[in-house]
């Protein structure tokens, strides 16, 4: 098992460093680690405090139910309502080829079949997983990638971002981790660069410039027109053209003519030319007074947001955005004293790929 993870981790690690300044491939023999979008790590419940019951499961410090916990003791972890101890690291295999980690745990494994099949929290699949990396390794990456061995199937199975704390030090590099399913040999682009910039977008603080956004595409681009498709979704402005008229003046007459071949409200992959200018806006990688001339068409109340080939939309309103209008919403992200939120030209980030 070990050596067909290997190949396969060879061949995620040749994509990686076809994008990414550094990548370290990790191998876990196939323990499948599962993340949410835009979550963050948290053991707290939604139950108040004055609700929870005193006891309920063995090591909790404090319930969530009579039978579920929310916060563990130190030194275990919130993994199905129960508290797992972190003894569990200790029997924990690992081994470093070139520069593989393989790590492997019938016990975390079991879990992670379990978040991905949805019977357990995905997040606490992971973070016991990321805990037991941490274990070992230093919190030295900015993202973790998790990929199981072979492709899985279930209830949660798709490419996702979890915002995650890392080993709780002053010195903590990790932004947060990835988790895709495994691709086959011949597949030929993977959404890698996508769910990486989901550590910077696209969120509700430029939601007041495009209502209804995250209503209907989350934190993507959604039914945005843009010089070039974006990586976060959205369209080229080759691919939308008015009944009559110019996109974005007086002059435009509806229904749009919409090409949903050309780009996604939502989804993207890693060959479609890499990051657009917005997105680098996002990361920070980009000044709003490097791209004075680059608009962004904003299709609020689309009458449609997928669609096959060509297609008539028509959206209650247009909305024409700057470069500047964009960067003067974003508002920073967690930092800490080792990196801020955005990105600045030269930055180097680190990746470690689990499979």
């Amino acid at each position: 098992r070990r050596s067909q993870s290997t190949k396969r981790g060879e061949m995620i690690k040749t994509r990686c460093q076809k994008t990414l300044a550094a990548c370290l491939l990790l191998s876990a023999c196939g323990y499948h680690i599962s993340i949410r979008e835009s979550l963050h790590l948290s053991h707290a419940g939604n139950t108040s405090h004055t609700d929870r019951p005193a006891s309920c499961v063995d090591n909790c410090a404090v319930c969530k139910s009579d039978s579920a916990c929310s916060e563990c003791s130190d030194g275990f972890h919130v993994i199905g309502g129960h508290c797992v101890s972190e003894s569990v690291f200790s029997e924990v295999t690992h081994g470093v080829k070139g520069n593989l980690v393989l790590l492997g745990s019938a016990v975390l494994f079991g879990y992670l079949q379990q978040a991905f099949e949805g019977t357990i929290e995905r997040s606490e699949g992971l973070n016991l997983v990321l805990r037991a990396f941490f274990h070992y390794y230093t919190d030295t990456f900015d993202f973790v990638v998790a990929l199981p061995e072979s492709t899985l199937s279930g209830q949660c199975t798709s490419a996702e971002n979890f915002h995650l704390e890392g080993d709780n030090s002053r010195k903590s590099r990790l932004r947060s981790a990835v988790i895709m399913n495994m691709y086959s040999p011949q597949t030929s682009a993977i959404p890698l660069l996508h769910e990486l910039e989901h550590e910077w977008g696209v969120f509700s603080d430029i939601e007041t410039l495009t209502p209804g956004r995250l209503r209907t595409s989350g934190p993507h681009w959604g039914m945005s027109v843009m010089n070039k498709r974006g990586m976060l979704g959205g369209f080229p402005i080759s691919a939308v053209s008015c009944t009559s008229g110019t996109l974005g003046e007086t002059s435009c007459e509806q229904p749009l003519r919409w090409d949903f071949s050309q780009g996604g409200a939502t989804t993207s992959h890693d060959d479609i030319g890499g990051y657009n200018n917005f997105d680098l806006l996002l990361m920070g990688l980009k000044n709003a007074s490097s791209m004075p001339d680059e608009k962004l068409f904003f299709c609020e109340g689309a009458s449609k947001v997928h669609g096959s080939g060509v297609e008539d939309v028509t959206c209650s309103t247009i909305h024409v955005l700057s470069a500047e209008d964009i960067e003067g919403a974003l508002k920073p992200g967690p930092s800490n004293a080792v990196r801020d939120h955005f990105l600045t030209p030269g930055d180097t980030l680190r990746v470690a790929v689990v499979t």
